[in-house]
């Protein structure tokens, strides 16, 4: 496409090229992509396909620069895509800041803004099937921050029933089961994911999640093997913050999950590197008060359960101000799957909607 000059064809195998790289650990070369692809939307025939692609490069660049902890990066992508919702009436622009959104008052610590952001990413997101596995993931990350992964199980039992297929909720599953005091039950879920040396963990756009949950589970259950192959995997993540799928939530940084791997094993002294950087990264990502100038830290909701500053000038990129036509929150989700017949069929796969 490049050498018949051809920008239409050119843009459509980047685009899948870029589909392909989702989630996947060389954030560089994924840029690269994505520059390219945006360096072509005024050669693009139609409106409607610069429309189209202009969107996709925001939704796919903005995880990018979060894992790379350049936020300053992912929250001017995340407003290019917020004001296209706004101006085009994109529901799936809409749908994916609502997410963003809601990942960062997760990180924030403010869990009733956190929900309330993503009960609106699956209002306007109904039509999207992968926006329904999305909130599933989204409501077990606030819930483990709050300390009631528990409550959870009945869902996360039915919506792995439901898609046996999406192999990245057995993980949260197990978490959820030892969360609820079933110790037998995480460890049996925890081997079926370890045999064969975690072969069972795809390497696609939810290979983050996974890893991130399993790492202390293998602390607590894994052999001194299972310990070395998760190392292997979640190393190619080194340097960077894992964040599930498209950025449905942030996790940590990898090498926070590598330092509990390391000293578990007994590597005290590589422990310790690997902290430090996992903080010097998480130092990267900040919240901030435009006017009196107090920065909070960006950490793990377990650092930092609750954002302390709140003065009129607050920054506050994902407060309830940002829900189009919202107002507080009351701490609960507009829709929830309670059950199987909540989870949407064939929702393992991934759909045309998301390119």
């Amino acid at each position: 496409a490049r050498l018949a000059n051809e920008p239409f064809e050119l843009a459509e195998a980047l685009a899948s090229r870029s589909f392909v790289m989702t989630g996947a650990p060389p954030l560089g070369e994924h840029l690269e992509v994505l520059t390219e692809l945006e360096g072509l939307l005024d050669s693009l025939p139609s409106a409607a396909d610069r429309d189209r692609h202009e969107q996709y490069v925001l939704r796919q660049r903005a995880p990018v620069h979060f894992r790379r902890g350049d936020r300053e990066a992912f929250d001017e992508d995340r407003e290019a895509l917020r004001r296209i919702a706004d101006e085009r009436q994109s529901w799936l622009a809409e749908a994916t800041v609502a997410m963003w959104d809601g990942m960062v008052s997760l990180f924030a610590g403010s869990y009733d803004e956190a929900e309330a952001h993503y009960g609106r990413m699956a209002e306007v997101g109904a039509r999207e099937p992968n926006f329904a596995n999305s909130l599933v993931a989204a409501l077990f990350q606030v819930r483990h921050a709050q300390g009631r992964a528990a409550e959870l199980r009945e869902v996360a039992e039915a919506t792995v029933a439901a898609a046996p297929g999406l192999v990245a909720f057995r993980p949260a599953l197990a978490r959820i089961q030892l969360a609820d005091d079933d110790e037998v039950a995480a460890e049996a879920t925890f081997r079926q994911l370890a045999t064969g040396g975690f072969t069972a963990i795809p390497q696609d756009v939810t290979e983050s999640f996974s890893l991130h949950h399993l790492i202390d589970l293998c602390v607590r259950f894994g052999s001194a093997d299972d310990h070395t192959l998760l190392r292997r995997r979640l190393a190619r993540f080194g340097g960077q913050y894992l964040v599930a799928a498209w950025g449905i939530c942030a996790l940590e940084p990898a090498d926070a999950g590598l330092a509990r791997l390391a000293e578990s094993a007994g590597n005290t002294d590589e422990a310790k590197e690997l902290s430090a950087a996992a903080a010097a990264l998480e130092g990267t990502i900040t919240i901030g008060c435009s006017t009196c100038g107090q920065i909070s830290g960006w950490p793990s909701p377990s650092a930092n359960p609750a954002h302390p500053h709140r003065c009129a000038s607050w920054r506050g990129y994902g407060s309830v101000a940002h829900v189009r036509g919202g107002s507080s929150s009351s701490g609960s989700l507009k829709r929830l799957p309670s059950s199987s017949a909540d989870v949407r069929p064939g929702s393992g796969s991934t759909t045309t909607a998301t390119r």
